[in-house]
């Protein structure tokens, strides 16, 4: 058995499921079935030599062709070619033994073809005295091809046999006269015996293929009372005036086209089926011939627990993705969002128009839409009074016929604004302990958030605010830093900067506090500034340290040890003390002052030591 191949791309519905198989591949030859074979019958005609086919002592000639054959309950579906005497039409007239009929005038008999079945169709061929048989065979085509029950099977067409001149009636002389002086083939006429003027032959062959085509011409045998002389002498029982051969026998069944056998399964590109271990979910299948490796893949997977799975058979979620790259990007433009082969998430912009923008990441928020008498009535096209019908209406729509409508009323503006306090998007670390049992993520399992939140919003616009947060080893995330909209940022617990710190303003405590106490660095970065409650206390410059430079009444206080008050100025007396914070004069010591040098005093006043003077 030839090793066919496929010779075209292939689609086919098998007990498999609906293959796809590329051209090229090979079938099992041992399936294989050749293509059906039309019959193609040869029937050869006898002349009606002196009448020798229509005898009006008898029956006429015929002939049966069966067409189809009968089932045990049914007749067999035949054509009978019935040839009776051009003049006659098979009719004669005849007289009883008395030489009358009934009626005292002569009657008349039928000599056609007697007794047919049911499903018979007779086909009366009138031909006359002496017509050769090439004129027989034109007469019996022309009269099969009238026939619409022949014609949706078969076909009958007459065999030239080179004179062409089928237009003839009759052959007795064997010319016509018309446009020009035609001589007819004179072996067709057949004088001599019953087999020859053999030249009157046509075919019948068979539209379908594997259509059987079964010929009977017993009936076109010389009848009894009848006689022919010329090389011998025969009454009766003689041969069949007509025969046939088949130059093609018809075979396989009706129409069968070539089958090239059975197809591998293995050779198809892509196999749709229901999972042959669970009939209830379909897949779409890649044989690992295909791919290469030991096993199917398996692109598309549809579950009976209504998952879907890309390139698994067992989907874990809803939509269950296993890929170890997955990208999805604009038609035409090299941006898009893609998993890398580590699992990371990329959003990637390779577009020049796009460059200033780059590649973003957008958390898009919309407190959606309420379902109001206003809304419904709108993008539905209804008529209600309250939002509690509008509701209920609502509701009982198709989820697809709802979401359609959200889309609409968003594009028509239907939208509801954000809220102070919204939080507009976030990123969220969660951490996975292994705990067994349901849970809160947002408590026991987050760790981080980065979120923004709504701090005011109005007509006009919608300002948010950046809040970090991290979470303890017990407790949920807390703030720890905010980004404020209106620059009042916060930084919640100790800061430890290994590095410089530059700033263009105030030092200052929180909003909710002083905020006139502070630390300046504004003068042109010279002067470093202290200030409590508007007053500024201490100037460092690059050429001195000041105290209450403003003249302001704000004493200084330096603590020893073990003495409170180890050195004081009173700015409101402008005395200072030492070892006193009330110092009565301009300089007051509390306790021994001791000099290795000179005490000189301007004055003429007696200053008075240890109880003497001088």
């Amino acid at each position: 058995m030839p090793d066919y191949g496929l010779t075209r791309d292939f689609i086919a519905v098998t007990p498999s499921g609906i293959v796809a198989i590329r051209s090229g591949s090979k079938t099992d030859p041992t399936t294989a079935i050749s293509a059906s074979i039309p019959q193609v019958l040869a029937i050869t005609c006898s002349s009606n030599f002196n009448n020798r086919l229509t005898k009006l002592t008898t029956l006429n000639a015929f002939g049966v062709i069966t067409l189809t054959s009968g089932s045990r309950n049914s007749n067999d579906n035949r054509i009978i070619l019935r040839y009776i005497d051009s003049s006659s039409r098979g009719i004669i007239e005849t007289i009883d033994d008395a030489g009358l009929g009934n009626d005292g005038e002569s009657v008349t008999k039928d000599l056609s073809f007697q007794g047919t079945g049911i499903n018979d169709t007779i086909v009366d061929i009138p031909i006359n005295s002496n017509d050769d048989s090439f004129l027989v065979a034109y007469r019996t085509v022309e009269a099969l091809n009238n026939v619409s029950s022949f014609n949706s099977s078969f076909r009958a067409t007459i065999v030239d046999e080179g004179s062409s001149l089928s237009s003839l009636t009759a052959s007795i002389g064997n010319m016509t006269i018309g446009s020009g002086f035609k001589i007819r083939n004179s072996a067709s006429l057949g004088i001599n015996s019953l087999t020859d003027g053999g030249e009157g032959k046509f075919t019948i062959t068979s539209l379908n293929s594997g259509a059987l085509a079964s010929p009977d011409f017993s009936g076109t045998q010389v009848q009894v009372g009848g006689m022919m002389i010329g090389s011998s002498f025969k009454v009766g029982g003689s041969p069949d005036t007509f025969n046939f051969n088949i130059i093609t026998s018809g075979s396989g069944k009706m129409n069968q086209r070539f089958y090239p056998g059975k197809l591998f399964l293995a050779s198809a590109s892509l196999v749709q089926r229901m999972d042959p271990d669970d009939k209830k979910s379909f897949e779409f299948l890649v044989p690992s011939q295909s791919v290469g490796g030991d096993d199917d893949l398996v692109p598309l997977y549809i579950s009976s627990s209504r998952r879907i799975g890309f390139a698994t058979k067992d989907p874990l979620t809803d939509v269950d993705i296993r890929a170890d790259e997955f990208q999805i990007q604009r038609k035409t433009e090299r941006r898009g969002l893609k998993i890398n082969t580590e699992g990371n998430i990329e959003s990637f912009d390779k577009n020049a128009a796009t460059a200033a923008t780059g590649s973003e990441f957008i958390l898009k928020y919309s407190r959606g839409i309420s379902i109001t008498k206003e809304f419904v009535n709108t993008i539905f096209g209804q008529s209600f009074g309250n939002d509690t019908d509008a509701q209920n209406f609502f509701n009982a729509l198709k989820p697809d016929i709802q979401q359609s409508g959200l889309e609409k009323g968003e594009r028509a503006g239907f939208i509801s604004p954000p809220q102070v306090g919204d939080t507009l998007g976030q990123i969220r670390w969660v951490a996975e302990s292994g705990s067994i049992g349901d849970f809160d993520e947002r408590v026991a399992g987050e760790t981080a958030t980065i979120k923004a939140v709504v701090s005011d919003g109005a007509s006009d616009g919608i300002s948010a605010d950046l809040i970090f947060s991290v979470a303890d080893k017990t407790g949920t995330s807390q703030q720890k830093l905010l980004l404020d909209a209106g620059n009042l940022h916060q930084l919640t617990g100790s800061l430890n900067v290994f590095g410089n710190i530059t700033t263009a303003g105030f030092i200052q405590p929180r909003p909710t506090e002083n905020t006139q106490t502070r630390i300046d660095f504004s003068n042109s970065g010279v002067d470093i500034d202290f200030y409590s409650n508007t007053t500024e206390v201490l100037k460092l410059s690059n050429t001195g340290i000041i105290f209450n430079d403003n003249s302001n009444d704000v004493d200084l206080r330096i603590e020893g040890n073990g003495d409170a008050n180890l050195f004081v100025t009173n700015a409101g007396t402008d005395k200072v003390g030492i070892g006193t914070n009330a110092p009565g004069e301009k300089l007051e010591v509390v306790g021994n002052i001791s000099a290795s040098g000179t005490i000189t005093a301007l004055s003429s006043n007696i200053v008075t030591i240890d109880g003497g003077s001088f």
